[in-house]
């Protein structure tokens, strides 16, 4: 008879420990947590691929049929034709408070006895999941997500006024940590 692996309960939280440590979202430092985003007066996070081969990211300002205008040291206005893809991020998800809830509960397994053979890998298993879904709650992506649905999340969601001076819209909210 083949000697067989025994998967033990440590075997499990390092394999989910390293699967979940590939999933990360780089936000800007300043971010606004979900409570704080409803009444921000700040534009959302974005980031832009842009043809033919560049990258640009900053606070949205607003968004209209044909151009995404966002600020980051300095105002800018992109046409929507070249945009390749882009990522909107809404607020910060605070991803590292829930990484540490998910250590304490699955370290609490370890007064379950014999059980922990249950109760570790579904703690792992649910702890993982959740720790996705919660990176990609607060985002939209284009082109999956139609880029006028950006709208609502832009400074100036009914569009830049008229009376504006394009030189004062800077990027005053976000400290200068870089997003992935």
């Amino acid at each position: 008879m083949p000697n067989r692996i025994k998967f033990q309960p440590a075997f499990w939280f390092i394999f989910i420990l390293l699967l979940s440590s590939c999933a990360h979202l780089d936000v800007p430092e300043g971010l606004p947590s979900p409570a704080e985003a409803r009444t921000s007066v700040y534009g959302a996070w974005v980031d832009l691929k842009l043809f033919p081969v560049s990258t640009a990211q900053g606070e949205l300002l607003a968004v209209t049929l044909d151009t995404l205008y966002y600020a980051d040291t300095k105002f800018h206005a992109v046409a929507i034709r070249q945009i390749v893809s882009a990522r909107l991020v809404r607020y910060d998800p605070k991803q590292d408070d829930l990484a540490l809830w998910s250590v304490f509960g699955v370290l609490s397994t370890l007064s379950h006895g014999y059980y922990i053979i249950f109760s570790g890998p579904v703690w792992l298993a649910a702890s993982y999941f959740t720790y996705i879904s919660r990176l990609e709650e607060p985002q939209l992506n284009y082109p999956e997500t139609n880029i006028l649905r950006f709208i609502p999340y832009a400074r100036f969601p009914q569009g830049l006024p008229e009376n504006i001076d394009r030189s004062q819209l800077i990027r005053l909210y976000y400290s200068a940590g870089e997003a992935g």
